[in-house]
């Protein structure tokens, strides 16, 4: 039998569970290296998501369901705040 009060013997053995340790600070590490590289090359401000009334605009548009006219004014009306 070993003698664990000295050395590193007791850190890494862990009473059977050093794997377990390992296996821990080595997923640790790797969500650190993936947030840190989103945070680097993530689009600076928020993330804008499509209007659903916008792309159904554009469909009936593309279609040629409405003139452009009525796409423009249309459009405009969706894109200004409500009251």
């Amino acid at each position: 039998m070993q003698d664990y009060q000295s050395g590193w013997g007791f850190m890494w053995e862990f009473h059977g569970f050093g794997w377990l340790f390992m296996v821990l600070l080595f997923g640790l590490f790797v969500w650190f290296v993936i947030a840190v590289l989103r945070r680097i090359f993530s689009p600076p401000g928020p993330v804008v998501r499509d209007d659903p009334a916008l792309a159904i605009l554009r469909e009936r548009y593309a279609r040629g369901d409405i003139t452009d006219e009525e796409y423009q004014r249309k459009r405009k009306e969706l894109s200004q705040p409500p009251p």
